[in-house]
């Protein structure tokens, strides 16, 4: 199986079911800037780290690093999202 590296951002995002457009609407962000954050292509504000951090639970400097995960898994979240 193929694995892919991303954000735990994104991970995070995906198992509690949240649309890219909630979380863009609660930061007040752009579509293309939350998504730069959750590929770790754009720096993130230290002060919307921190709301995630505390939104998702989980310490807001491990939501952005990345690690490697089987890509089928992030497929399979992803088709849950887009089913809602």
């Amino acid at each position: 199986m193929a694995k892919i590296a991303v954000t735990k951002l994104k991970y995070v995002r995906l198992s509690k079911g949240e649309t890219i457009e909630h979380m863009t609407e609660i930061l007040e962000v752009s579509r293309n800037q939350y998504v730069k954050w959750e590929e770790g292509t754009s720096t993130t504000p230290k002060i919307k780290k921190e709301f995630l951090g505390e939104y998702f639970n989980i310490n807001h400097k491990k939501l952005f690093t990345k690690f490697w995960i089987e890509r089928e898994l992030i497929e399979e979240l992803e088709k849950k999202q887009q089913m809602k």
